[in-house]
């Protein structure tokens, strides 16, 4: 089943992803009006594929522990109508700064993330999460490239957010990859198209590894020149420098 969710999330975050995304459903229980979950899939505001976008665009390496899970409000319309979208935010605690670009902001000791949330009608809620997002339960560990976001003409309020959801690595005894689950990936097996070579090569090693990665990894050399700009300017230059050469 196919829809589309026309709402914006609430706070900082929500730059990561258009407000406007379609969304599939899947579900266990008997009636397809019921979904046990809703898929969406939105338009990132920063590439994240490749080790290279991750070092041009991200400002450190972490490992991170989800610490407390709230649900946000929602609007005064949709309370009013009695459904709508409800927020749902994050308290990340960063556990261990593991690689740092030069030049980069001084990582955050916590950070709150607001990238998904519900679905509700009446009393009744259904989660919605990003493609390639992870479950971000309270008490799970993440290896994540996080950012630090300027106020800028697509971004309302500056602060850190990661790299992008599909950035969002599980991390548990010591593997990337282990401890829990992500929506539509399982690992390099399930990207058929390699469009997230960054995760696939990283899924089932060390975070040791994927610090060697990207200490080992150059920026692209068309963001030289703006790396003290904030990302989307800087992603907005490399941009236009393709187009003009082509």
């Amino acid at each position: 089943m196919k829809r589309k969710l026309i709402t914006a999330a609430a706070g900082l975050c929500a730059a990561l992803a258009a407000a406007t995304v379609a969304v599939s459903t899947t579900s266990s229980a008997p009636t397809p009006h019921r979904p046990s979950l809703i898929v969406a899939d939105g338009e990132d505001l920063l590439p994240s594929n490749t080790a290279t976008d991750w070092v041009t665009y991200s400002d450190h390496l972490v490992q991170v522990t989800i610490t407390a899970e709230h649900e946000l409000t929602p609007t005064a319309d949709e309370a009013a109508a009695g459904e709508g979208y409800l927020p749902r935010e994050v308290d990340v605690n960063v556990d261990q700064v593991l690689w740092s670009r030069s030049g980069a902001t001084v990582a955050p000791a916590t950070m709150k993330w607001d990238l998904d949330g519900w679905a509700f009608h009446g009393t009744n809620k259904t989660p919605i999460r990003l493609n390639g997002e992870p479950s971000m339960n309270v008490g799970e560990t993440y290896v994540v490239p996080i950012t630090h976001l300027s106020q800028t003409d697509v971004v309302s309020a500056a602060g850190w957010a990661p790299l992008s959801t599909n950035a969002i690595l599980p991390y548990s005894n010591g593997t990337i990859g282990q401890g829990a689950t992500v929506v539509g990936y399982t690992g390099p097996e399930s990207d058929a198209s390699g469009e997230t070579t960054a995760k696939d090569d990283a899924w089932g090693g060390s975070a040791n590894g994927l610090v060697s990665t990207m200490s080992s990894t150059s920026p692209n050399p068309l963001a030289a020149g703006y790396m003290a700009l904030p990302p989307d300017e800087r992603f907005r230059h490399v941009m236009s420098s393709n187009a003009t050469t082509g």
